[in-house]
């Protein structure tokens, strides 16, 4: 019984970073998709550089930017960079393309730059992590898999030894 305890206890050890992996890979989905979506139906304005904003930690000095732009109605917005870097990627009056979702009622209309790192970064990370995740696991599983069923494996020549 003890054994058969220590089983399991393996088992869901090894199980847990395959389903963290898992996860993983469902973020990186649903992020792709949502690329896909502001891809397909967000519009493009042309945005300046207003300022640059530190961070609110002490001792990092990256840096995001505030971008201002013009939407299709004439109207003025402003929204900060996702992104934070040292130095600073962006600089005061540089000239960038935004993306923004015409149809969105917030003040920044969920803008934001386009550019690779700004769209393809955050799913590539959880992309990465997925693969370590489920790569470490199945890993582990393998490794493991002949403990795991070792006493699988004794039980049945008991069984076929009784008349």
């Amino acid at each position: 019984m003890a054994a058969k305890q220590g089983n399991l206890d393996l088992l869901i050890m090894i199980l847990i970073p395959i389903f963290i992996g898992l996860g993983f890979t469902a973020l990186t989905i649903w992020s792709v998709m949502q690329i896909r979506e502001r891809e397909n139906t967000f519009s493009t304005a042309t945005g300046i550089v207003t300022a640059l904003k530190r961070s609110p930690h002490f001792g990092d000095q990256s840096k995001a930017a505030y971008v201002t732009f013009t939407d299709q109605r004439g109207q003025q917005h402003t929204f900060l960079t996702r992104s934070r870097t040292n130095p600073s990627r962006y600089a005061i009056g540089q000239v960038l393309t935004v993306l923004y979702d015409p149809a969105s009622q917030t003040n920044d209309l969920n803008a934001t730059i386009d550019t690779f790192s700004e769209s393809w970064m955050d799913p590539i990370a959880s992309g990465l992590a997925a693969g370590a995740f489920l790569v470490g696991g199945t890993g582990f599983l393998i490794v493991a898999w002949p403990q795991l069923t070792q006493a699988s494996r004794k039980r049945k020549r008991r069984v076929l030894k009784q008349p």
